[in-house]
């Protein structure tokens, strides 16, 4: 028996159109699976890249302290020792002043004794 003995035209139309939409759904499916296997995948791709790179930032944060570390120390004692220098000015300058204004008080108190001592010679003589 052939298929066109048991078969209308009309059942043969819907046959011949059926094959194709089930494959054309067939495809559609797979497709979609597809996809979102891929979307999966893809986010989990980038999660994870985003997470070695936040591991690999990290450490190389890490690798990079101790040299940054002793950079910090470096510049530290630097500041140190240009304070220190900055603090010896000073106080030279301070020892300085200090014994100008001493010499200049020494030369202010001779100047008066000097003078009280002509004042009072002054009025010894006119008495």
């Amino acid at each position: 028996m052939k298929p066109a003995d048991f078969m209308t035209p009309a059942n043969i139309v819907k046959l011949d159109v059926k094959v194709p939409f089930d494959t054309f759904v067939q495809f559609y499916q797979e497709n979609s699976e597809l996809s979102s296997k891929v979307s999966k995948v893809s986010k989990n791709l980038k999660a994870w890249t985003s997470e070695r790179e936040r591991q690999l930032q990290q450490q190389q944060k890490v690798e990079a302290w101790p040299a940054e570390e002793e950079t910090r120390k470096a510049e530290l004692h630097a500041r140190k020792e240009e304070l220190r220098a900055i603090a010896e000015e000073q106080k030279a300058e301070m020892e300085e002043l200090g014994a100008k204004l001493a010499e200049r008080r020494g030369a202010h108190k001779s100047n008066l004794k000097e003078r009280q001592e002509a004042r009072r010679a002054k009025e010894a003589n006119s008495t």
